[in-house]
């Protein structure tokens, strides 16, 4: 079902109303929608307009289409992306809790765990039985925070430059944990992921009996076509598929802000890549905490990319 962006691509075809007029249909599409100023700011600022809903069918109709079963739920979460200067966007990442983080460096000090990795490393000499016991329960320790967070660690200079942004659209959002920070500092973000909030069915979730962090809609890489005026965000996409990719080229927008390792990582395949290199320049990089494990750290960090 087409969402209010969509819908404000066709007012925009059809020619602008007066402003008046705009203000009007986005106040009954509000009211609709169930999201007072916040979603009147959205549509008007998308150039929704009775002109030219008029042009691409009835009113009513154009209502019914206004009406997603993901997205107001979304849009009530942010400020209708007000740009932040990254001071601004600093202070407020500061005061999320983001126990992610708080799990991930209590982990680094757990002496079971710190031992399970030198044995995995080879830094610690043990017995093959030991071995491989020790990397069972790296990897169990590892993945019970994976599971039921993400792959990526969020850290606050990330969090941060991501909500400088201002207006976002998440691809693959996995359980939402990413989401949900920044939806927590007030940033407009719409997230898609394939599974939506079913994460029973998310590979990478499934393991564990979580709930999804926030509300996503489900979506593939299509989904951020009508998106082009958010800033993308793209974090940890499957190894060696091509969703990375196609979501790339789907997207029409500038900026996008990518987190995982470079070629020849765990994230993304050679065509994305290569897209990346031939389209896109990076502007800016920001180190996160990377996980350990028995075959040396991950290279993972938050890269904002400009379009070429």
């Amino acid at each position: 079902m087409p969402n209010p962006i969509q819908i404000a691509e066709i007012a925009q075809a059809a020619g602008r109303a007066a402003a008046p007029l705009a203000r009007e249909l986005a106040e009954e599409a509000a009211q609709l929608l169930g999201h007072g100023s916040l979603a009147k700011s959205s549509l008007v600022e998308t150039g929704l307009t009775r002109t030219g809903l008029q042009s691409a069918g009835t009113e009513t109709a154009a209502k019914k289409l206004a009406i997603n079963e993901a997205l107001p739920k979304q849009l009530a979460a942010g400020e209708g992306g007000r740009a932040l200067s990254l001071s601004e966007a600093t202070s407020r990442a500061a005061a999320v809790p983001n126990p992610y983080l708080a799990e991930f460096n209590a982990l680094q000090k757990d002496p079971s765990y710190r031992r399970a990795i030198d044995i995995a490393r080879g830094r610690i000499d043990s017995s093959s039985s030991e071995y491989s016991l020790a990397f069972r329960q790296q990897r169990e320790m590892r993945y019970g925070l994976t599971n039921k967070y993400a792959w990526a660690v969020p850290n606050q200079e990330a969090l941060a430059t991501i909500a400088a942004e201002g207006r976002v659209v998440e691809a693959g959002a996995g359980s939402g944990y990413w989401a949900s920070l920044l939806r927590a500092m007030k940033t407009d973000v719409i997230a898609f992921d394939k599974h939506g909030t079913d994460l029973a069915a998310n590979h990478f979730h499934k393991a564990s009996p979580v709930k999804a962090w926030t509300d996503i809609a489900r979506g593939d890489a299509a989904a951020v076509k009508p998106h082009g005026d958010r800033s993308l965000f793209m974090s940890f996409p499957p190894h060696d598929e091509p969703f990375a990719y196609d979501v790339l080229k789907n997207y029409r927008g500038n900026r996008f802000v990518y987190v995982g390792e470079g070629p020849g990582g765990v994230t993304g395949d050679d065509k994305f890549f290569n897209l990346l290199a031939k389209r896109w320049k990076e502007e800016k990089t920001v180190a996160i905490p990377n996980w350990e494990a028995s075959d040396g750290f991950l290279r993972d960090a938050l890269t904002v990319y400009v379009r070429r």
